[in-house]
């Protein structure tokens, strides 16, 4: 064939090529997949089950390690107060990083600064700061504020942690809105 544009025929591979991609690639996905299975697995076991030398493939499975975490053993608080801390934190977090975010992606959105994408760059790249940088001065703040056991503290850092990248998103949607269906045709005719 000559420098023509090729068929779709001529592009696809061929059969051993397809079929040793199709092998290679459930290869790693069993590879990847088995510590998950076998976990899964493990927690269906008895304690003196799993605590073995030589795995066990053949075993009665049992439901009795969940039900110890879910309704909590040697006391310890259950499973579901933990849940309900999480959730009521990880909800509060993202409200206060909607409403600090919404506002200013829309101020970013509406009446762009001289230099944008040095501010958006700022936003970003305090995500790209090491936690090892920034894990002492932390601690040092959190514990001179009595805040270093309270659920005060994750709110307060998973806010500042999803601040910068909620400005980012929410700008780029907010550019994509139609300036008809906003007041960013009034803003955009006063400037």
């Amino acid at each position: 064939m000559s420098r023509q544009a090729k068929t779709l025929a001529d592009r696809q591979a061929k059969p051993l090529t397809r079929l040793v991609f199709g092998v290679v690639t459930w290869v790693v996905v069993i590879i990847f997949f088995f510590p998950v299975l076998w976990m899964a697995l493990t927690g269906l076991k008895t304690e003196t089950d799993a605590d073995t030398s030589t795995p066990h493939f053949i075993f009665k499975p049992t439901f009795a390690q969940y039900s110890s975490v879910w309704k909590g053993a040697g006391g310890l608080n259950g499973l579901p107060t933990y849940l309900e801390h999480s959730v009521l934190i990880t909800v509060i977090s993202t409200v206060l990083v909607i409403l600090l975010g919404l506002p200013a992606a829309y101020a970013l959105s509406i009446r762009p600064v001289r230099k944008w994408r040095d501010v958006l760059f700022f936003f970003i790249s305090t995500k790209m700061l090491p936690v090892v940088g920034a894990i002492i001065p932390l601690y040092v703040i959190a514990r001179d504020l009595h805040i270093l056991d309270h659920q005060r503290l994750l709110v307060i850092l998973y806010t500042a942690m999803n601040l910068p990248i909620a400005v980012w998103m929410l700008r780029s949607f907010l550019l994509e809105v139609p300036a008809r269906s906003s007041r960013r045709r009034a803003w955009t005719a006063q400037g």
